[in-house]
């Protein structure tokens, strides 16, 4: 997710993942057609870590934020002059950061919030990154809805940054502009800001909407040039927007002139995808506490459990669609974790200990699923069927297709499948104390606790940080079975609990991609030092934080009188912003600044001797930040103004220039 990507401080990184993504974009496009415009990156800001998509973004922090989506921009487009490898769509444009009143409530903030915390980001991805679209979101900014506010999409979007691309609509947000047409998930819709579906589309249109992601435009836009509301004018600006960006698709050239046309099955699952996304899991983990448990020492432990439902399936974030259906490419922690461990002699028992979700469950323990090969198997039938499919049915299977003939170069899965998870339908009691009972006799637990969509999702926040399933009480009673406890969290962003306390060992692995196992198992073994560094603050419990529909982010802009985030927020965190232990230890000597008094147009150099002290490679990551003397609250307490993330060997010293 961005989020876990955001851990890792690494733009160079994100650019690597994203164009990788868009290498196998690209690839089904020349196999088979598939689309070339996707709705991505998330980009809005992470200021309550209650959002229920808080793992799609890259955290709390405008500038790193901005550098990070503008980097994942570059990597979804491509570097050629002339052609785009694909098209990046931020999104939701703009202050869109709760779900549970998205399709009704406003975002009101002041002109200095919006151009100051929520909207830089944004710029960042067209200035920086290139961006040809975006994404309009369903709420109101200020009461006026955001795929008709012609302040945001005309004025500052078109008119002030020159965005020369197109934008959409996010699904039915022009239908919400009007008067509510229907109920979703028991939620009322609609701003009822048009006073018809035709002013709606004219409104919007009007405002710079080019697409909308429904049929609001079919059914509506015709009625609303009969009427006056509208004019070809702003048809033809649209169109010439659309196709403008798929000319640069090269959807009209021969292929044989494009740069990306080699793209091939090969590029699909690669081996070279592979490493990146370990890569990108490995750099993301942040290590909250350690007293000492790890790196685990291998000479002392030959016992270890492994407890928790997060341990076997496979947490991959919002939108991720559930990744491959088998694990030859995704590999989820407790897989990750046997490896490694049976291959230095350590043996691996597991526990589930709780199950994530009170819901019943309809496979029996122990159940399987028995794999054949179909061969030609209702071959004459499927063609009977598709001659009679509609196309765009006919496209998705081509696509699955696509898929399949890409993966024939992997191994092929075993015949029996066993069910990923052996302990459905047992009793809840039982399981934890089975969990207890052998925590007691291992070397060392790791305990794989944390989120997953049935807590938080598109469409439904966070009611509390507090990890759900009583796990904060489970965890501290498995910590007093057995001390030498550590705890992976893979969670959608910060959570809070008293066995953070009482660990002495804890990382964050948010939901770092399909090699988080094996990420998360060489990080608690020591083949990989610990680099990520936190993108959100990490509060001590809910009272510290305003409701989540309010979007002031200073202190006198919040009923608490607390602020938000590490840039306003009035107390101490239990994690700050920007923080991250290593398994070794950085020293900085010889601090420089090239100037000492400059205009607004200058350039300050700010440099830094940084030594890693310790007998282990590393990443350290140079973060610098500013501050206004006697600023009050009207301005940040501090902000980050630039950051390098360097590679150490052990020893080593390297001077560090940030521009300022």
């Amino acid at each position: 997710t961005c989020l876990a990507l955001s851990s890792s401080w690494n733009p160079e990184l994100v650019e690597e993942v994203a164009a990788a993504i868009s290498d196998e974009m690209r690839a089904l496009f020349n196999i088979n057609g598939k689309e070339l415009s996707y709705w991505c990156p998330t980009v809005n800001m992470g200021r309550d870590p209650r959002w229920g998509r808080n793992d799609e973004a890259f955290g709390e922090d405008p500038l790193l934020a901005g550098k990070l989506a503008a980097a994942y921009v570059r990597g979804i487009q491509g570097c050629d002059e002339k052609y785009l490898k694909a098209v990046s769509t931020p999104k939701h444009f703009a202050v869109n950061n709760s779900e549970y009143n998205r399709n009704t409530g406003s975002s009101n903030v002041d002109e200095a919030t919006l151009r100051e915390y929520y909207l830089p980001v944004f710029e960042r991805c067209f200035r920086e990154g290139g961006a040809k679209s975006v994404m309009t979101s369903y709420n109101r900014i200020n009461g006026v809805p955001a795929s008709a506010n012609h302040f945001l999409l005309q004025h500052i979007l078109y008119d002030e940054w020159g965005f020369n691309g197109y934008s959409v609509s996010d699904a039915g947000a022009v239908g919400d502009v009007g008067p509510n047409k229907n109920l979703m998930w028991d939620q009322v819709r609609g701003h009822f800001y048009a006073k018809s579906m035709s002013e709606a589309c004219a409104m919007s249109l009007n405002a710079g909407t080019d697409i909308c992601t429904g049929t609001e435009y079919k059914l509506s836009l015709k009625e609303a040039l009969d009427k006056g509301l509208t004019d070809e004018a702003a048809l033809d600006r649209a169109l010439i927007r659309c196709f403008t960006v798929r000319m640069m698709l090269g959807e009209f050239d021969t292929k044989e002139t494009q740069p990306y046309y080699s793209l091939n099955k090969k590029d699909i699952c690669s081996p070279e995808h592979a490493r990146i996304a370990e890569k990108a899991a490995e750099e993301s983990i942040v290590l909250l506490k350690n007293n000492g448990l790890l790196p685990l020492n291998t000479k002392k432990i030959k016992k270890l459990l492994v407890i928790g439902p997060n341990a076997i399936y496979r947490q991959l974030g919002s939108y991720s669609i559930g990744g491959p259906a088998d694990t030859r490419v995704s590999i989820p922690p407790l897989k990750g974790i046997k490896a490694l461990a049976e291959s230095l002699g350590i043996s691996v028992d597991y526990a589930k200990g709780w199950h994530i979700t009170d819901r019943p469950m309809g496979a029996l323990p122990g159940s399987e699923v028995l794999l054949r090969e179909a061969k030609e198997a209702g071959k004459d039938l499927k063609d009977y069927l598709e001659d009679r499919l509609p196309e765009d049915v006919k496209q998705r299977n081509r696509e699955a297709e696509a898929m399949r003939e890409a993966r024939k170069n992997q191994a092929p899965p075993p015949p029996r499948h066993p069910v990923d998870d052996p302990d459905l339908g047992r009793d809840p009691d039982e399981l934890f104390k089975e969990a207890l009972k052998k925590a007691a006799k291992a070397d060392a637990v790791i305990v794989i606790a944390g989120t997953d969509p049935s807590v938080t999702s598109e469409g439904r926040d966070r009611a509390t940080l507090e990890l759900p399933y009583n796990q904060d009480g489970k965890i501290r009673r498995i910590i007093e079975a057995n001390p030498n406890t550590a705890v992976v969290l893979i969670s959608v962003g910060p959570v809070t609990g008293d066995f953070i306390d009482k660990t002495p060992a804890l990382l964050y692995a948010v939901y770092a991609g399909e090699s988080q196992g094996s990420a998360i198992a060489k990080v608690l073994f020591g083949n990989v030092n610990p680099g990520g560094r936190c993108s959100e603050t990490w509060y001590n419990n809910d009272s510290e934080l305003p409701h989540i529909s309010e979007y002031g982010i200073r202190v006198h802009d919040t009923m608490n009188q607390m602020g938000r985030t590490y840039l306003y927020w009035l107390g101490k965190p239990k994690f700050a912003f920007g923080y991250g232990l290593s398994y070794t230890s950085f020293a900085y000597s010889d601090f420089s600044v090239s100037k000492t008094e400059a205009d607004a147009n200058d350039t300050i150099k700010v440099s830094a001797l940084v030594k890693n002290k310790g007998d282990r490679a590393g990443y350290e990551t140079v973060q610098l930040y500013v501050r206004k003397i006697n600023c009050y609250d009207n301005k940040p307490y501090k902000q980050l103004a630039g950051f390098k993330k360097v590679w150490l060997e052990a020893g080593e010293a390297k001077q560090v220039e940030i521009e300022l």
